[in-house]
């Protein structure tokens, strides 16, 4: 382990006791499909970017995946690359996305009934 090898270098002994917060956000395969293609059909697909990689964010959202099928999805904000990311103190909410967003639930729920 690094963590021992690092303390021996130094004459030391090291303890690790690590709380586990957040269980891992992963999304269920055909809700996520159901997601991309709705929002595929509806803003374009050159607007849809699936995650190449899993991101390190935790969510409580995990919890309702842990109990139900879903997929946890972004609403993408920035209005050009160099936008101070979500957390940051110089964010600034684009609201241009609200409308956008706001057809995406009301379009998701209505396709999610529809298919029952």
């Amino acid at each position: 382990m690094i963590a021992e090898g690092q303390a021996a270098s130094y004459g030391m002994t090291v303890t690790i006791h690590y709380d586990r917060g957040y269980e891992a956000t992963v999304n269920h395969t055909a809700e996520t499909g159901f997601v991309r293609d709705l929002a595929t059909r509806l803003l374009g697909a050159d607007q849809v970017v699936e995650l190449q990689r899993p991101t390190m964010g935790a969510e409580d959202f995990a919890y309702m995946l842990a109990e139900r099928p879903g997929s946890y999805f972004l609403l993408g904000t920035k209005r050009t690359d160099n936008d101070p990311p979500l957390h940051h103190p110089k964010f600034d909410f684009n609201d241009d996305a609200l409308p956008i967003g706001t057809n995406f639930w009301v379009e998701l729920v209505e396709a999610y009934l529809a298919d029952r």
